[in-house]
Formats: structure tokens, sequence, C-alpha cells
């Protein structure tokens, strides 16, 4: 590049070009020989100057490249590279359902517009992680035979002011040039709710953008996934956007038996695995769980040197997904094992005392698990939608099982039940602010904004209600006692025991049995 060095070597010159014997003999030889000097000067200057613009400007594509690297995320997949179709998404049916008009507008647009109908420009997929809903985008763009662009919000974001705007731009451009196509946009909630904000103007690019689709000419609809709905602007979610909503629930018993079933054809499974048995025993888990689930049994089937996949594996696994893996560092004294024990007993116990309220016994561990020295795990029969007063203030009592045991046991208290008051006050706090299940608060909702007052009588009402739960507790602790010494005892001879074991210890009659395998 043409720098100061060479603009020096030219002032040298203009010098020289006055002789090393050439000195001015008058006022007018000097003032000519300051007017060259200017002259000169200025003249390397300006050819500094146009050297400058002419290597920027035969530098700008590699600036971009080095400047504007996300640019280059506009992932483009064309049409025959996309092999994904409904049969591919096991389950989901509502959604499928509500997204096969969109399949339908796709491939004849005129079938539409022929009554006057338009198809959404936008639909929203709504649902918790792991649900499928890039899988369901995929699957519209393979049963439509079109084109498929996949972003994420935060690749239109830019530490540059403007540039997320026209990556925004671009990509509209782009599925507008290839149409019909789709524009599924990940994460929505990253850039669909920053109104007010410094990143706002891509928000408000965006929302220009779909205002500009011309829908029947050449069709491109746009996909968008959030777990955060609630976050999004509103303008979003008028129609005219991101008209229709599609919720992508987690999956229900016949839902994970069909995922399972799906995902198992990639495996070696032995025959003898029960698929049914293994949906009806992970209730809670999404998709994304559940191919993980057989991806950690087939790892422990490998360890084990066996040549297919077995049902203890997935026990194995289950347990390792939900309690955490076992921990071979972790020394426990004596003394903390038998912490440990009474604690465990303490919550499990609970559990067996209030069957009607609570999910069934599946575990108790004094094994260290993850971050716990130990666990005691419940699993429920069936799906819930709801749960109820009692239902929550049991939860509490639970939570509150493992301190009075300690308390009641060695007379003093440990620092291991502090994951157990966290959950137990924040339990507490939702059934004062948010459902209306507090005599002294009433039905009315504060999530936020509240006085000093109010938010005086709030802690009152929890603290109220964690004050009831540990009594409860310590009742019932109390009155069984002996169940609490003999399963305590046993736990530090086995470590670990399933519900079947604890109820034929204990001589209680036993709830469903949701061990995947049995000794």
């Amino acid at each position: 590049m043409f720098g100061l060095k060479n603009y020096k070597t030219l002032m040298l010159l203009s010098l020289i070009s006055f002789g090393h014997n050439c000195r001015p003999n008058s006022l007018d030889e000097l003032d000519r020989a300051i007017k060259v000097s200017k002259l000169t000067r200025g003249l390397a200057a300006t050819v500094l100057l146009i050297t400058q613009i002419y290597i920027f400007y035969k530098s700008w594509d590699k600036i971009q490249e080095l400047y504007f690297p996300a640019d280059k995320k506009v992932d483009k997949i064309q049409k025959e590279s996309v092999e994904e179709r409904f049969g591919s998404v096991a389950g989901a049916y509502a959604a499928k359902d509500g997204l096969k008009d969109i399949v339908d507008y796709l491939k004849d647009p005129e079938k539409f517009s022929r009554l006057g109908a338009k198809i959404p420009k936008g639909i929203l997929l709504e649902g918790s992680p792991g649900t499928g809903k890039t899988l369901l985008a995929r699957a519209v763009a393979g049963e439509a035979n079109c084109a498929f662009y996949s972003m994420t919000g935060s690749d239109f974001t830019s530490k540059y002011y403007g540039e997320g705007a026209a990556r925004v731009r671009r990509v509209f451009e782009e599925a507008r040039k290839n149409g019909p196509a789709i524009l599924f946009i990940d994460e929505i909630d990253s850039i669909g709710s920053m109104r007010g904000e410094s990143s706002s103007e891509i928000l408000n690019q965006l929302l220009t953008c779909m205002d500009g689709f011309d829908t029947f000419k050449k069709p491109v609809i746009v996909i968008a996934a959030t777990n955060r709905v609630n976050t999004l602007d509103e303008a979003l979610l008028r129609p005219g956007r991101f008209d229709r909503i599609i919720l992508v629930p987690l999956p229900d018993l016949q839902c994970r038996t069909e995922i399972l079933t799906l995902h198992m054809k990639k495996f070696h499974v032995d025959p003898t695995v029960e698929i049914a048995k293994i949906a009806c025993a992970t209730p809670g888990f999404s998709g994304a769980d559940l191919t993980n689930l057989i991806n950690e049994a087939a790892l422990s089937a490998t360890k084990n040197g066996k040549e297919a996949i077995e049902m203890i594996d997935f026990n194995d696994a289950r347990d390792k997904i939900i309690m955490g893996a076992v921990s071979t560092t972790t020394v426990l004294t004596e003394k903390d094992r038998q912490i440990t024990a009474f604690h465990e007993a303490g919550h499990a116990l609970i559990t067996l005392m209030l069957p009607n309220e609570l999910d069934t016994l599946h575990r108790v561990t004094i094994t260290p698990r993850g971050k716990s020295l130990g666990v005691t795990y419940s699993l429920p029969e069936r799906e819930k939608y709801t749960a109820t007063k009692s239902e929550l203030l049991a939860k509490i009592t639970m939570a509150c099982g493992g301190r009075v045991a300690e308390e009641l046991v060695f007379g003093d208290v440990t620092t291991g039940a502090h994951d157990d008051f966290n959950k137990a006050t924040e339990i507490a706090r939702l059934m004062v602010c948010k459902y209306g299940m507090s005599e002294e608060i009433g039905l009315a909702v504060y999530m936020r904004d509240y006085s000093l007052g109010t938010a005086e009588r709030i802690d009152a009402a929890v603290n109220n209600i964690l004050t009831k739960c540990y009594d409860r507790a310590k009742s019932l602790i109390i009155a069984n006692r002996d169940k609490l010494d003999k399963l305590a005892n046993a736990l530090l001879e086995k470590e670990t025991m399933n519900a079947g074991e604890i109820y034929e210890l204990l001589g209680i009659e036993p709830r469903q049995d949701l061990r995947l395998t049995k000794p």
C-alpha cells in the first residue's frame, strides 16, 4: 500500500528537482520554489488518498469476510437435501395436523387463492426444548419439496449497528428468489423481545420484511420456534405476521412409545426389550431425552461387552439421566453415611405415608450421584397436567422430611437440606403469588411490581406454609420412628434400595412397580 515511506520519497524527489547546487538567487526564485514544493506535497497526498481508496475497494470482499463472517450463515439447503418427512416425526399429531395445510399451500397456492383464502405468513412453534420443533419445520419443507433456510435468532445479531437488519433483508431476499421456500428461525425470542433496546432494529426489519411478503406469487413461509412465547413482542404475534401458534408439547405415553420404536430401529436392541414399559416409566421425557436414553443404554451395553441392548441397560440409563452418574471419587465418613441414610429415609418415609398426594417411590440410594450425597426418587404413575393444593403441600412436606429426620435422630442439622428448602420455598411462593392458594393473600396474582407492604405479607404467607409443612413432616416421622430407623439401617447395609424392597421391609402395601427389570 502507498504509505508514509513513499510519501517521504516524493518529498525528497521534489527537493532534488531543484538540484543540490540550485540556490535561489532572488525572491522570485524562492517564491517559485515554495509553490512547487506545495504543489508536490498536494499531488503526493492526492495520489496517496486515491491509492488507499482503490486498495480498500479491491479488498472489500476480504474485509467483509473478516469482519462480518455471519453473512455466510444463510444456510440454504436445496430441496433435494431435505430428507425428513412427517413420517420422520413420531407422535406430535396435533402439530402435524396444524402444518399440513401449509404443505398443501406450498404445493398448490392457486388452490387457496381461488376462494380468496390467505395462508398464514408465519407459523410459531412453541414447546419445551427437545420436543422436535426443528424436525417439524424440516418435515414441512420435505413434504412440500421446497427450499429450506435454517437460521437461529443469534445469527442476525452483530456488534455493528445496522448489520443485523441487513442480514434479515438478505435472508428474505434470498428466500423470495427461490420460492416456494421455508425460512426457519430457531430461538426467535433472542431477537423477538428486543423492542426498545439497541438491537431493536433487527426486530423492526423482521416485521417490515414479513409485511412485504407477496403471498401468492412466490410462496415463502416463515416458521419460528421458541420456548418463551410470553417474551415475544406483541407486534410479532398480530395477524399478518405469525398468524398461527402451534403447541408442540412433551410426548404422552402413546407418543413416547412411537418415538422409542422409531429410534430403536437404528440400534441393535434385544428382542426381549419391552418398549411399552420403557415408555410408561419415562413420563416427562422429551423426544430428545428419549433419544439420549437409547444412546446411554447403548453405551452401557457396549462397555459391558454385550451383543445387544438389554432391559437392564435402559434401567441404568434412565437412573443415570434422572439421578445423575454415580460418583466414584467421593469418599464419605461413617458419620456422613449415617446422616445421609437418615436424611434420605426421612424423604422416603414421607412419600410412603402420603400415597394419595405424592408420586410413587422408585428408588432410594446413599451412593453419591451427581452433586448429591444421596437421592430419593419418585415417578408419576400417569401423565399429570394440573396439581391440587394438597399435592403441592405434600411435596413441601416431603422436602422437609430429610431435615426433620436429622433433627430427631442427631439433635443437630446439616447443610444437606438446602436444595430441599429451595424447592419447597419455590413451590410455596408459587402457591401464594401465582396460584391463589393462600388465605392471607387471596386470589390476586403478584409476580412483580408490588409494594413493600405486599412483599412482607407474601413472605409471611410463604413462611407460614413452610412452617406448617415442616410440623406435619415432624408429626409423621415421630409417629413412624421405628420405620425410619429400620429403613435407614437397611440403607447403610445395602446403599441402594428399590421401592419393592422398601415396601417389603416396612410391611407397606406396594404401589405400581416402575422398575424396568426385576431381580
